[in-house]
């Protein structure tokens, strides 16, 4: 009779078990970071967003994405070093890229299109009644710009932006850290910094037009991209979700995340070009500067340094005899 009331007891605790309700699966993670967005209000990045992420759930069965949007870049830093294995996908700058938490891989596929061109450029602008003519006049003024890297800001800003022509962390006084475009025109606007970098699309700069004078156009700088998660997405999964990147069309919620962005659609990036965004780019070689009074100033770019010959490297077998010394004297060793 003794194991009787035992197996009742383990017959109970089966049927407990069985009537608890299993764990929820957190969703994956479709996470955004767009300063640069053409959005004033958060809400309107987030339904977006939130179309893209119904656009994939429609066209990749059993792939539900949760937009996270964060408009601060230490917020998203957190998140992604926190949620590894719940992120897939990141819409984000591609500098946003080169400072990414231990253990963490993205790979930039897809890039944003607009007027046909994966690229844009950003603006220097200072207010219309300012003496400065050109970016040199700013030197020991402050700048506003957006915080789309962490530790390698300044040189992502530096070697892209600027390209080389100057070296933003001793060239401007302070270089003030802003969470997105608005903040930085705003900045300039009511003069709480003498300029402020900003994307040449920003609708509030473009508000502004005869309040502002621009001093400086970037080289074409890359639209934000789509970055995937290898270690979240599997090769299968990565085709079928970039097929329905590439056809934003084929659905209403596809279309209206189109239009509130403002994109042609989303391209697939070669594997070269994959590479070079998620790189910091090659410091630039400036040239020389020789100023001569009454002369024109003459620039000379340095060649390139030709690998040593080994020729060039080859050393004797054995050193001449030393020449005696006067008064017969022997040289010492």
């Amino acid at each position: 009779m003794r194991g009787r009331p035992n197996r009742l007891l383990a017959a109970v605790a089966a049927a407990v078990s069985l009537a608890a309700p299993a764990p929820a699966v957190e969703p994956l993670v479709l996470l955004v970071h767009l300063p640069g967005a053409r959005f004033e209000a958060a809400s309107r990045l987030v339904e977006a967003v939130t179309n893209v992420s119904d656009h994939l759930a429609q066209e990749v069965p059993g792939l539900m994405l949760e937009p996270e949007v964060f408009r601060r870049l230490s917020d998203a830093q957190l998140f992604l070093a926190s949620h590894p294995e719940r992120v897939a996908l990141v819409l984000c700058d591609p500098a946003f890229l080169l400072d990414l938490p231990p253990a963490v891989e993205l790979r930039p596929s897809y890039r944003l299109t607009r007027a046909g061109r994966g690229t844009y450029r950003r603006l220097v602008v200072v207010r219309a009644e300012r003496d400065e003519t050109r970016l040199a006049d700013l030197r020991g003024k402050s700048l506003a710009a957006v915080e789309v890297s962490g530790v390698h800001l300044d040189d992502y800003l530096g070697r892209a932006v600027f390209a080389g022509e100057v070296d933003p962390a001793a060239w401007f006084d302070p270089l003030v850290r802003v969470a997105d475009d608005f903040a930085a025109v705003t900045s300039v606007l009511f003069s709480q910094t003498d300029a402020a970098l900003v994307a040449e699309d920003n609708p509030l700069l473009a508000a502004h037009r005869q309040e502002l004078r621009v001093l400086y156009r970037s080289p074409p700088l890359s639209l934000p991209v789509v970055a995937h998660n290898p270690a979240v997405l599997d090769a299968g999964r990565r085709q079928v979700v970039g097929r329905a990147l590439a056809e934003l069309r084929s659905t209403r919620a596809g279309r209206r995340a189109r239009a509130m962005l403002a994109i042609d659609g989303i391209e697939q990036l070669d594997a070269a070009l994959q590479t070079a965004l998620a790189t910091l780019p090659a410091a630039p070689v400036k040239p020389l500067s020789i100023v001569v009074p009454g002369v024109a100033a003459i620039e000379l770019t340095p060649p390139p340094v030709p690998a040593p010959s080994a020729l060039r490297l080859a050393l004797p077998v054995a050193l001449p005899p030393a020449p005696p010394l006067p008064g017969g004297a022997e040289p010492r060793p």
